[in-house]
């Protein structure tokens, strides 16, 4: 197994995706885009390697969805669990 695309939760199943990348698209939160999240970066698990680059340092991106089949999202600051 190259790529250690794995975490465990012992609770919510939840979908979760990694990336990180010098020139990551400045709207990636706003539209969600996967596809440009693995163009221009790498996902979870995978070598960042330093290269030229316009961008001053790394940026991060997290997708994450709930599980359909379990109870709704809380906000920690309004429902501490």
């Amino acid at each position: 197994m190259k790529r250690k695309e794995v975490y465990a939760t012992s609770g919510t199943r939840i979908k979760l995706r990694t990336f990180a990348g010098f020139d990551m698209p400045i709207d990636l939160a706003e539209t969600g885009d996967l596809a440009a999240a693995y163009k221009q970066g790498v996902p979870m698990g995978v070598r960042l390697y330093a290269r030229d680059s316009k961008a001053d340092g790394v940026s991060l991106f997290v997708w994450a969805v709930k599980d359909p089949d379990n109870a709704p999202c809380c906000l920690l600051a309004e429902h501490p669990c």
